[in-house]
């Protein structure tokens, strides 16, 4: 068994240099294992009191922000919001070749089959394709990737839209939900 570090307290004294004192840590005995397990057999209770006297019930505290990790569906977040126009070359295109944007979106399809329906958006790696977003009642599937789009240190889901135009502010946090990952 490693030795204990022991507690160091720093007293300063006033004109003189400072005086640290080391005070050793007890060594805490080690636990003795129980020879014989006891289970008592407990009453089930129907409500949790807290201590300030307020009544929980007992089936909705652990429900509180739960998600349902098997279909991970229907859970608010918040979106930092921007968009992209492949048509305009330059960062929304990889590959710009005579005016015409070339580039396929990261999943593979063409984003000309996608453009003018404001549905389909570049979302974060921790969002798989096909992740679906509400968005002010529109709901965006996650089709592309981007450099800059990213989970934030905040916690924002930066969303690109493909669209030429959209009613947000360049970097507008806003509330959404994922309503379906697949």
């Amino acid at each position: 068994m490693a030795e204990p570090e022991p507690t160091v307290e720093v007293v300063p004294q006033e004109s003189e240099p400072v005086i640290i004192e080391v005070t050793p840590v007890e060594d805490k005995p080690e636990p003795q294992l129980a020879e014989e397990v006891v289970i008592a057999e407990l009453e089930p209770t129907e409500e949790i009191v807290s201590e300030d006297t307020e009544t929980i019930d007992e089936t909705t505290t652990a429900d509180i922000e739960s998600v349902d990790e098997t279909t991970k569906e229907e859970y608010p977040i918040i979106v930092k919001i921007s968009h992209y126009n492949p048509n305009l070359g330059g960062p929304n295109c990889a590959s710009f070749v005579n005016g015409e944007c070339k580039s396929k979106m990261s999943n593979g399809e063409r984003w000309q089959d996608y453009w003018g329906k404001n549905d389909t958006i570049a979302c974060p790696f921790e969002l798989p394709f096909g992740t679906e977003i509400e968005l002010d009642g529109n709901v965006y599937t996650c089709r592309d990737r981007g450099g800059a789009i990213i989970v934030t240190d905040e916690g924002f889901y930066w969303i690109d839209i493909l669209a030429e135009s959209v009613p947000y502010r360049y970097g507008e946090l806003r509330e959404a939900r994922i309503v379906h990952i697949p």
